[in-house]
């Protein structure tokens, strides 16, 4: 700091000393020009934003991000089926020349070298939620394994004081494009994915107002 304050004085020593005075033509006028930061702070009370406000915004604006949304309706019964994992493709693939080699609209074969596990979930209830992560994390062991875990698309809720609570599980907002992506129908699913295959498992949402008990077999 010392080091860039002396460099500072000297660019100023040496501009001060080669300042010859020219003399004056013409009218002359004071200068009036009002302090940047005070127009900054003028702006800002025209415009009612405080350093309080401020926050508030922000602390807004993540919070609404943090929560899932969801137009899918909720499940009624138990359901299980199975398909290929197919992705529809949202736009056109070009190769390095410029000619389009998967069309928008397409439907590509993905596999997955390692299982994956997608739990669809809804907060609009924090006793049901809590009672569908307890059976999906059971679920999620004796399917794939007693390391594995979900990772859990919440829709109706912050993810935020859930990632505290319940770490090192994932949760993530919930949204459209996600839901379109997995082809999920109903609120709540789990999806297992694995090689080429996609296994889908929905449940009525009404078995979770009270805590279920794990009756699974692994498929």
């Amino acid at each position: 700091m010392k080091k860039i304050a002396i460099i500072l004085i000297g660019i100023v020593s040496i501009s001060t000393a080669s300042i010859i005075d020219l003399g004056k033509t013409g009218h002359t006028y004071p200068i009036q020009e009002e302090n940047f930061y005070d127009q900054i702070k003028e702006a800002a009370k025209k415009l009612n934003i405080t350093k309080e406000g401020l926050e508030k915004k922000i602390k807004e604006s993540v919070l609404e991000q943090s929560k899932g949304t969801t137009d899918l309706p909720f499940g009624t019964k138990v359901k299980r089926y199975s398909e290929k994992n197919y992705q529809i493709l949202p736009e056109d693939i070009v190769n390095p020349l410029g000619r389009i080699y998967k069309h928008k609209g397409d439907k590509v074969l993905l596999t997955t070298p390692k299982p994956l596990d997608l739990c669809f979930i809804d907060g609009t209830n924090m006793k049901m939620l809590i009672n569908q992560i307890t059976y999906f994390d059971k679920v999620v062991k004796k399917q794939s394994g007693e390391n594995a875990r979900c990772t859990y698309m919440v829709s109706n809720r912050s993810v935020l004081d859930l990632n505290r609570l319940y770490s090192p599980r994932l949760f993530y907002p919930s949204k459209k494009a996600y839901e379109e992506r997995f082809m999920v129908k109903s609120i709540p699913t789990y999806i297992h994915i694995y090689k080429e295959m996609k296994d889908f498992y929905s449940f009525p949402m009404s078995m979770f107002k009270h805590e279920v008990k794990t009756k699974w077999k692994k498929y």
